[in-house]
């Protein structure tokens, strides 16, 4: 498995681990779907995510590792006039 600092380097990935003297909060209101099938698929790759041997120590990677405890962040857009 590729470890998160390999894909940092590789993909030039700005991300600070957790620092308890300096702590950056990564904050997500919601995250906006168009269908419910794809909020289950958001919510099942999350729980995959969350399963896997992942450094969470990231805020965004523990953020979406975990999204799948509080599916309210996902709300499905309204398309009924599309």
């Amino acid at each position: 498995m590729k470890s998160f600092d390999t894909f940092n380097k590789q993909n030039i990935y700005d991300m600070d681990k957790f620092d308890e003297n300096n702590p950056k909060w990564v904050n997500i209101i919601k995250i906006l779907v168009p269908t419910d099938r794809d909020k289950e698929q958001l919510l099942k790759a999350s729980k995959y995510l969350h399963d896997q041997d992942i450094d969470t120590d990231y805020y965004g990677v523990n953020i979406l590792v975990h999204l799948y405890s509080n599916p309210d962040l996902i709300v499905v857009e309204n398309n009924e006039n599309k």
